[in-house]
């Protein structure tokens, strides 16, 4: 399985692409990138904690890069 979902936030686009998963226990890979360079790489065997892992990241860099404009 690859997925790939985009999310745009004022003027900047951040896409996620989901790679494996296929079934309960089976690894996969959760890529998070600019439109530009590839920002962090999850891997696991747990989809949800890697999702969960990889949307904590996102709030992160969401979070500093609203501060850095303020």
């Amino acid at each position: 399985m690859k997925k790939e979902l985009w999310y745009f936030q004022d003027k900047e686009v951040f896409i996620y692409t989901l790679i494996g998963f296929q079934e309960p226990g089976g690894y996969g890979e959760v890529h998070i990138r600019s439109k530009t360079e590839t920002i962090h790489i999850f891997r696991g065997y747990d989809r949800r904690k890697v999702l969960k892992e990889a949307r904590r990241e996102m709030e992160i860099l969401l979070r500093d890069q609203t501060t850095e404009r303020i």
